[in-house]
């Protein structure tokens, strides 16, 4: 199984993983672990940027050590919104509450 591992960009920090996978899952950034890395979001896993990965797994280690493994297929599922109702991976309108959420980079 081939991921790609990035950690949180612009100096994010997360106290839990559920807080990482639903910014990942809204379009943030996140960056490439490797010397001078590039971005990359949830985008780049549909526009066949990425086609040779199976998913990606997410590492924070300060202030916290948090590891995250999202699979490809479990980004077409989306994320849950605060009501309850499911939002699509690309989507930053709960359409049953109409709660906004940030899309694309900060």
């Amino acid at each position: 199984m081939q991921l790609l591992k990035v950690h949180p960009a612009y100096g994010r920090r997360y106290t839990s993983p559920e807080a990482i996978q639903q910014d990942f899952l809204i379009g943030k950034d996140f960056s490439v672990c490797m010397a001078g890395g590039p971005y990359m979001s949830i985008r780049d896993f549909f526009n066949d940027n990425l086609e040779g990965f199976d998913g990606v797994q997410i590492v924070q280690v300060w202030p916290m050590l948090i590891s995250l493994v999202l699979l490809r297929d479990a980004m077409k599922d989306g994320y849950l919104c605060e009501c309850g109702a499911t939002i699509g991976p690309f989507d930053s309108v709960c359409t049953s509450c109409r709660k906004q959420y940030e899309m694309g980079q900060l």
